[in-house]
């Protein structure tokens, strides 16, 4: 790091020698600078979009991992859960979706930024998985190999059952399988997500090179695959509805997680696929018009209009939806079962992508301006080792525990907030020190000579 600041200082950013990027690539002003820019190119809703998504997600895994623990007012808590408002907090499952449809527009919208030019999927490919494992496997290394975790009475069912799951089962992750070998016994639970992600940029980037040899080609198989994302769920709730059905109830928050890491509506690829695709479709859209030079095309009122019906569909996807699916299930009806199963994620992603089209196409007040408040846009950034280092947070706050818990909303706000500062800094870390130097490191050396030197002329 200090070698890297001295060269940067010294000799500028021009020099295109492996050795000296990969020293330059641990420059931490250079990497911090990174971390804060803002460009006309970004998104700038998607920068609140995340960190709340990120937020939420903390807040479903603190409720379930504190009351897995076992809570002193059980009661409680299962009369919270069957007669009050937070069962319809269980639908936050679908802020994983919304992850999905943010990867699959940035993917596709920057696939295509520069007009239809040609690109190496491959390559494309190479520094996508280089982006997701190199974080992962060393937040594995210093949560298993490196941290003294401290002894406590939560420490062999909540670390050690964990410590053995990665001794038998971390090869599935540099593989990118853990969500469909062995996923009962999954190292690291949060990692599903990861592998889902990768999957759904491989079809993504080849799905776009195809389009872009073949427009023809290209829209049929994008096609193809976007009724398979809708039929494929839809098939797998009508042949088993029971587990179609994710049953958020006392059982789930009393039984750690593997009883959601089983069910591959929830962590399996092909059941995930639909929301990922709506984003690429919004993301085509966007690099199509770019909004700089159509804003405000939408008028103030048509805005405004537009975003209180939007407001009511998202208040009422989070009250109805777990109403719905249970009310269905009662009834037996499995064709209506396998319908709002097959069409919710696409349904939660099309909310999400007028949500964006009316901050960067319309006339809205103060929403965009707080989704895009430049505050966030490094969290925002910080987000994928948020989600990675928040599971160690939780992991070692369980494992240091020794007084009884008690379900209290309060009490589970307090440590929310605890949990995502302290992953928040973490990241911070990992950002500056591993993941912007990571992918410095990889861009360069996959890029061609022509690109290195058409890069110094450019600078």
């Amino acid at each position: 790091m200090l070698l890297g600041t001295l060269l940067v200082n010294n000799n500028g950013l021009h020099a295109t020698s492996t050795g000296l990027v990969i020293a330059k690539a641990f420059h931490i002003q250079k990497n911090v600078e990174s971390l804060v820019r803002i460009t006309d190119d970004d998104l700038r809703p998607l920068f609140g979009i995340r960190v709340i998504s990120a937020v939420a997600i903390i807040f479903v895994h603190v409720g379930m991992l504190k009351h897995g623990m076992g809570v002193s007012n059980g009661v409680r808590l299962e009369k919270d859960l069957e007669d009050r408002w937070l069962i319809s907090m269980c639908t936050l499952e679908n802020v994983v979706d919304t992850f999905m449809f943010m990867s699959g527009l940035l993917l596709i919208k920057s696939l295509i930024a520069n007009g239809m030019k040609p690109f190496n999927p491959v390559k494309v490919i190479v520094k996508r998985y280089f982006r997701l494992i190199g974080p992962v496997l060393l937040v594995l290394l210093i949560i298993f190999k490196i941290l003294n975790v401290p002894r406590g009475p939560m420490k062999k069912e909540f670390y050690d059952t964990e410590l053995e799951a990665c001794n038998q089962n971390w090869w599935t992750i540099p593989l990118m399988i853990q969500n469909y070998v062995n996923k009962d016994n999954m190292c690291y639970a949060v990692l599903w997500s990861v592998a889902c992600d990768f999957h759904l940029s491989i079809l993504g980037t080849m799905g776009t090179w195809l389009f872009m040899r073949s427009r023809k080609s290209g829209l049929l198989v994008f096609l193809i695959a976007f009724i398979a994302s809708i039929t494929v769920p839809a098939t797998g709730a009508i042949l088993n509805p029971e587990v179609a059905f994710m049953q958020w109830d006392f059982r789930v928050f009393t039984k750690n997680c593997k009883y959601i890491l089983e069910n591959p509506f929830y962590t399996s690829t092909h059941y995930r696929a639909s929301s990922y695709f709506v984003g690429m479709a919004v993301g085509y859209l966007i690099a199509m018009y770019n909004p700089a030079k159509y804003r405000n095309v939408i008028s103030k009122k048509h805005s405004i209009l537009s975003f209180g019906v939007l407001l009511a569909m998202f208040l009422g996807f989070f009250t109805l939806e777990y109403k719905i699916q249970t009310e269905l299930i009662l009834k037996n009806n499995v064709f209506m079962l396998a319908l709002f199963v097959s069409l919710r994620r696409v349904v939660w992603a099309v909310l999400l992508a007028v949500l964006v089209i009316l901050c960067e196409y319309g006339t809205l007040p103060l929403v965009p301006g707080f989704l895009g408040w430049s505050a966030l846009a490094p969290i925002c950034r910080l987000s994928y080792g948020i989600y990675l280092i928040h599971g160690a947070v939780l992991s070692y706050w369980t494992v240091t525990t020794r007084n009884n818990i008690e379900h209290h909303l309060y009490n589970s706000v307090l440590t929310v907030l605890g949990v995502a500062l302290a992953s928040c800094v973490a990241s911070l870390l990992l950002w500056t020190l591993f993941e912007e130097p990571l992918r410095i490191i990889v861009s360069h050396i996959l890029r061609d000579r022509n690109e290195n030197a058409e890069q110094v002329k450019r600078k």
